[in-house]
């Protein structure tokens, strides 16, 4: 009798099959309505946390600089160079560290300077600096680039050299030794209002600024599906220096490069890494990028006229092609989204990371709408050549970087 009437306790205490499957329905339901959130929710964090990371990393790199007393910093570098997309952005980012700077063996060790002039007398770009056999480090550079000559070495073309007492710069191009077993630097200048003829026949000091290397640490990467567009990162207001179309003059051909994609590794085009280096100060001492030169991918010093600013953003949302950019042709790219589809240059999830140049610092400012005000508006496109289309371009990341510096200082970001 006890047993029995437990048993329809129990019995009444459960759940029905039908309220059961109510219940799953509910929960169902429920959850069809909140993944949609929590997904935007997931996505929209993983540009913040790659953006946070980015802004660290480099935090990173200028400590370290100011330890060390200067010349360290971040590379950034491309995912590759097999396709524009590839070109376009970079998710990995490195330490980079600079060796100190050389100025022969002894504290007397000086170079003879021969200054190249052409025919009617006019100074050239290019000069040549004779440097006893001595100095061990240029000797052995000279030795390792006469046996492999795009072997990295002590001292290699692409480094600065500082002449003189006021330190006038030049470049390194090439690096060779002389008959009597002396080392011949060949070096073009850098300002174009450089005038060495006063150094020429005469031996002067110098100071080699020795080009950075990798770091020994393992590389950072930003979270998956987030990335670091680079066909709107730059320097200063309007800057896209970092750009494949900037580096190739090229933005509406899409037969030629930047747009062709190679077809084997012979034909890949690296369009190289980004370097931000910082003094002993933690201010940016140098910002080095590939550039073309003469119909060659060149590591250049690019002038530090400003911030450096980079623009973080889903990776799936990045376009190269300028006209998919700002598919529009009205006056306000980002007016609707129907027309003017999704990049992270017209994204709100979008935070620009920007190194201020003067002292280093790191700030991180959202993504802001710059074209509220109709003056704001810039002239419709898409426009048919690149000078027109660079132009707009130029434009349109000027005022998304204004609009979102603005917000930040007002402390609206």
């Amino acid at each position: 009798m006890f047993i029995a009437k437990m048993r329809r306790v129990a019995f009444r205490a459960g759940f029905t099959l039908v309220e059961l499957m109510i219940a799953l329905a509910i929960i169902t339901l429920l959850t069809s309505i909140a993944l949609p959130t929590i997904k935007n929710t997931l996505r929209e964090q993983q540009v913040s946390r790659s953006a946070t990371l980015f802004q660290s990393v480099i935090e990173e790199a200028r400590a370290r600089s100011i330890a060390t007393g200067g010349g360290g910093g971040i590379i950034i570098d491309r995912i590759g160079g097999r396709g524009p997309l590839d070109r376009s952005q970079a998710i990995r980012m490195r330490f980079a560290t600079t060796p100190a700077p050389y100025s022969g063996e002894g504290l007397g060790t000086r170079g003879l300077i021969v200054v190249r002039f052409g025919p009617s007398g006019v100074e050239l770009d290019t000069l040549e600096m004779v440097v006893p056999g001595e100095a061990s480090q240029l000797l052995r550079s000279a030795r390792d680039i006469s046996v492999s000559p795009n072997k990295r070495t002590l001292i290699n073309p692409g480094d600065i050299v500082q002449l003189g007492d006021n330190g006038m710069p030049a470049q390194i191009t090439g690096i060779s030794l002389t008959g009597t077993g002396d080392v011949r630097l060949f070096l073009q200048r850098i300002e174009p209002n450089s005038n060495f003829r006063r150094f020429h026949n005469q031996e002067v000091p110098f100071r080699i600024l020795r080009s950075p290397t990798p770091a020994i640490a393992m590389p950072t990467e930003l979270s998956q599906g987030a990335t670091i567009d680079l066909t709107s990162s730059g320097i200063g207001r309007f800057g896209n220096e970092f750009s494949p179309m900037e580096i190739e003059g090229n933005y509406v051909d899409s037969t030629a490069l930047p747009f062709t994609v190679a077809t084997n590794r012979s034909q890949v085009v690296d369009y190289g890494s980004i370097w931000i280096l910082f003094g002993a100060r933690g201010e940016v001492s140098r910002v080095l990028a590939t550039q073309r030169v003469s119909g060659a991918l060149l590591l250049q010093e690019l002038p530090v006229l400003g911030d450096i600013h980079f623009l973080v953003g889903r990776s799936g949302d990045l376009k190269v092609d300028p006209n998919d950019q700002l598919e529009d042709t009205d006056g306000s790219p980002f007016a609707d989204d129907a027309d003017d589809g999704t990049t992270p240059l017209l994204s709100d999830e979008s935070i620009w990371v920007t190194i201020k140049s003067r002292n280093g610092e790191v700030v991180a400012s959202s993504w802001t709408n710059p074209f509220v005000n109709q003056a704001q508006m810039i002239p419709p496109g898409p426009p048919s050549n690149n000078a027109n289309q660079r132009l707009r371009i130029r434009s349109v990341i000027g005022a998304a970087r204004t609009a979102a510096v603005e917000a930040r200082d007002l402390g609206s970001n």
